[in-house]
């Protein structure tokens, strides 16, 4: 176990993961760069999750870290775990995912070398029955230029190992109780963090299946208020006040970009199954984001189809479009020929 300099707290969010818990304790067991403790919390789960977290707490007491709650979502297991860290970096693995051996080696190395606070790295998305893998992510490839700073576009807690002093010392949680709070989590380290280091290392295995909640939400569509799950309004509101309290005016002009694409892909990606109200009321909800912090949008240098390079060129024209669409008060409209040109496609595809 190591208790030394550069120790790494590991924080398990686990919510009816049996068939995959397993694999994933057994992958940060078995690392080269042992870990100082795993920090698991049980979600509420109702299948055997409990009894292998009480199995695997019996014979690594000194390691695993066992917390149970009633079913909250991974945003609160996270932030009820967060309080306990003993480590220098904390690692966020999910339950039904899990990594090569050499991960924490590979990350912790560049930590120390680069003298960073946060380390990114490559994952690779994998369909569970069939072990195809549906998509890699190169972090280094979405590293965005703003003049004399930059950005990180990969906002997954996972695939990552940041300093624990970054997250208590800003006092930084997820939002719990909305959507993809993975995003507003990552928007505040990504920008508070002085180094952010990348690497094109593929470590982290992310699993998807039929529980899996992101995708859950791009199969659905964002959902009404009244919803279980809302628009990560909150969130979002959170990030750009803390950045804004941090960073100050000079991280303004990305901040801004960096929050309206967030909006863009919510309402043009994550939206395209929701229903009518759905759909008026993430419009809404944008609308009301930009209004209160951002009014002046149209104005970003950044905001072009141009520009910033880094950026694949659909997501600078979804973000354009969006830009377009809030100035001339046609955020609904524009979702919904969108929303009708992808299922359109869709259609041609069958």
């Amino acid at each position: 176990m190591n208790q030394g300099k550069n120790s790494i707290s590991v924080i398990i969010p686990a919510y009816n993961c049996a068939s995959y818990l397993t694999d994933c304790l057994d992958s940060i067991i078995a690392q080269e760069y042992p870990v100082l403790e795993i920090i698991i919390v049980n979600d509420g789960s109702t299948d055997e999750t409990q009894k292998i977290i009480t199995d695997y707490y019996h014979r690594y007491p000194d390691l695993i870290v066992p917390i149970k709650q009633e079913n909250k979502g991974a945003a609160a297991a996270r932030n009820k775990a967060l309080p306990l860290v003993k480590g220098d970096y904390i690692s966020f693995i999910d339950g039904d995912d899990y990594i090569w051996k050499d991960y924490f080696q590979v990350l912790i190395n560049a930590a120390t070398s680069k003298r960073a606070d946060l380390v990114t790295c490559g994952y690779q998305k994998f369909d569970t029955k069939t072990e195809k893998i549906l998509e890699t992510r190169d972090p280094s490839q979405w590293i965005a230029n703003f003049g004399s700073l930059k950005h990180v576009f990969q906002y997954s807690p996972c695939a990552k190992i940041i300093k624990t002093d970054l997250v208590s010392n800003n006092n930084l949680r997820f939002v719990e109780n909305e959507i993809m709070e993975d995003g507003p989590f990552g928007i505040m380290t990504n920008s508070i963090a002085q180094n952010n280091v990348t690497l094109s290392y593929l470590g982290y295995r992310y699993r998807v299946h039929d529980g899996s909640v992101q995708d859950g939400v791009r199969k659905e569509g964002l959902k009404t208020d009244n919803e279980s799950r809302s628009f990560p309004y909150n969130g979002l509101k959170k990030a750009i006040d803390t950045v804004r309290k941090i960073r100050g005016k000079e991280y303004e002009v990305v901040l801004e970009y960096v929050i309206c694409k967030a909006l863009a892909g919510f309402l043009y990606s994550f939206s395209r199954n929701s229903t009518k109200k759905g759909l008026r009321f993430t419009c809404a909800h944008c609308k009301e984001i930009v209004d209160d912090y951002f009014p002046n949008m149209r104005i970003n240098p950044y905001i072009k189809l141009s520009k910033p390079k880094e950026i694949p060129f659909t997501h600078r024209a979804a973000l354009l479009l969006f830009k377009i669409s809030y100035h001339f008060n046609i955020l609904y409209p524009t979702a919904r020929v969108v929303q009708s040109i992808e299922q359109l496609g869709k259609n041609h595809l069958k």
